[in-house]
């Protein structure tokens, strides 16, 4: 649970702690809880009464190709399985996405480093052929 009310991105080969040890902390420091089948979660949960998808894209997943760009300020996201299908993107394009990403530094903690909230770019993400998010703000105040 991070110490402070007031998440601030940083960058990830940064030498400091995680802001989350895990997905069930993600959603406790915003009142969500996170369901669970067995070992399988969600990539992410809504955040009832706030405009906020709680978001942690997974960059090792088998079915979805998910990347940070170097800056930090773009996510792009690709099914490896199907076609791009830009239908779904729109019904949430306007919802941020709060984005925790995990990281395993070769010492220390590891977990997950809240990197900004990022809202979907529907040109570049039509023109691109994948969903492609912007970082809209680095920090968020907590509930």
């Amino acid at each position: 649970m991070p110490k402070s009310k007031t998440l601030i991105a940083k960058p990830i080969p940064s030498r400091s702690d995680p802001d989350f040890t895990n997905i069930d902390a993600i959603g406790e420091a915003f009142g969500v809880r996170i369901p669970h089948r067995g070992y399988l979660r969600p990539s992410g949960v809504l955040v009832p009464g706030r405009n906020i998808f709680l978001w942690w894209p997974n960059e090792g997943s088998n079915t979805w190709e998910n990347m940070i760009s170097n800056d930090g300020k773009t996510v792009t996201s690709r099914s490896r399985k199907n076609a791009f299908n830009i239908r779904p993107i729109q019904t949430r394009a306007d919802t941020g996405r709060l984005t925790a990403v995990f990281f395993k530094p070769k010492s220390g903690a590891y977990g997950y480093r809240f990197v900004g909230v990022f809202k979907t770019d529907l040109d570049a993400s039509r023109t691109q052929h994948r969903h492609v998010c912007v970082q809209v703000t680095d920090t968020i105040e907590l509930p």
